[in-house]
């Protein structure tokens, strides 16, 4: 609107950002700065719901890899909001909607449960690692910042059509490529290495802390992931006792 300005950067605060400050942000770039950035790649998110795996203590073994598996494509999943804009050509058209929400998060982490109920396993542990591996995704997404120039992330939908992010990015983000090349041959062209290498050395330590902490957790057999010894199920008989 005639009169107005633009805030500036550094007017804006060192919080959340709204819908109003992130859409001023992305309303100020131009189309050739909006196509060059777009989102982290999967290595990252699929580095956050293996570290999600490691801190439950899932023992090596054909389950532990099953559940990595599990993990791995639940942290990836709310990017399947892609696969709508690719039938119409435009890929990024419901990005970052109403599967990067916490409802979806707590959506993915009661239908983890109840399968896990299904197979007489108990709901609670599953549903915890099922909502944390797709949370996951979610909060690596905010990390962006306000430097993507992106509208940020529907958190509260369906309550709120709010969008948010962190006031500072960590992560780099995805090459233009993407719509060019599509998803696949984009994460192995020479652009998305360099990302790649910031996921790794950001994540890499995260999940050697996370493999330390499921070493000292009964989370894993408390779950039915793993079978417990003869001194944690003495143990976890005292506890019920």
């Amino acid at each position: 609107m005639a009169g107005r300005s633009h805030p500036r950067d550094d007017d804006l605060a060192p919080s959340l950002l709204s819908a109003r400050s992130a859409a001023r942000i992305w309303m100020r770039a131009t189309p050739h700065s909006w196509s060059v950035d777009l989102l982290p790649t999967p290595v990252g998110h699929s580095l956050a719901g293996f570290a999600i795996h490691l801190a439950a203590g899932v023992q090596p073994g054909r389950r532990s890899w099953l559940a990595a598996a599990g993990l791995v494509a639940l942290a990836n999943l709310p990017d399947i909001d892609f696969l709508p804009g690719y039938l119409i050509g435009q890929p990024r058209s419901y990005h970052w909607g109403p599967t990067h929400s916490l409802a979806a998060a707590f959506l993915v982490g009661t239908c983890a449960g109840f399968m896990a109920r299904a197979f007489a396993r108990r709901f609670l542990p599953f549903f915890l690692l099922g909502g944390a591996a797709y949370a996951s995704h979610l909060m690596l997404d905010m990390l962006l910042g306000p430097g993507a120039f992106s509208e940020g992330l529907q958190l509260f939908w369906p309550v709120s059509a709010e969008r948010y992010t962190a006031p500072r990015g960590v992560f780099l983000m995805f090459p233009a490529s993407l719509d060019q090349l599509g998803p696949v041959r984009a994460l192995f062209s020479r652009g998305a290495l360099p990302l790649m290498i910031r996921e790794l050395a950001i994540l890499g330590p995260v999940c050697l802390v996370a493999w330390l902490l499921g070493q000292s957790s009964n989370f894993a057999s408390r779950a039915g992931l793993r079978h417990r010894t003869f001194t944690e199920r003495r143990a976890a008989d005292c506890e019920d006792a």
